[in-house]
């Protein structure tokens, strides 16, 4: 009896090493890549006035654009009114509202679904429009 393989089940072994080799050597995988996009939130703090177009009233410092999700008192924890009473036209992409919000000059526009737990007063000359789904608690 024998240990080693007969030379024909050594050959086809060898052959079979072989092509194992030259696949590893040619195998080159598609990688794709893979792009991870952060929406930016923006939060009020309302260190100077309870003015939405006032910059320093944001972290980070800065009054929120079209594509940001903005924050207001995400805890609830505060009893506070935001006040949009400029004659701009602002735009944000969502917001999650816990304090008071009154829109009495220019316009706020949110473009997907938001949530607003706080009360909401329109005045004149103030609106609030939309394509997203508000939901009021």
């Amino acid at each position: 009896m024998s240990f080693f393989p007969s030379r024909q089940r050594r050959s086809s072994w060898t052959n079979l090493r072989s092509r194992t080799r030259s696949a590893r050597r040619s195998f080159r995988p598609n990688l794709d890549v893979l792009e991870i996009r952060l929406t930016p939130t923006v939060h009020w703090t309302g260190a100077v006035s309870n003015d939405w177009d006032q910059a320093a009233n944001w972290s980070p410092n800065g009054i929120p654009v079209a594509s940001d999700e903005v924050v207001i008192d995400d805890l609830g924890a505060n009893d506070f009114t935001v006040t949009h009473s400029s004659g701009a036209s602002d735009s944000v992409k969502s917001l999650i509202n816990h304090a008071s919000l009154s829109l009495t000059g220019g316009s706020l526009s949110i473009a997907t679904s938001s949530s607003i737990a706080g009360s909401l007063t329109l005045g004149n000359g103030g609106s609030l429009s939309g394509t997203g789904d508000p939901l009021y608690h």
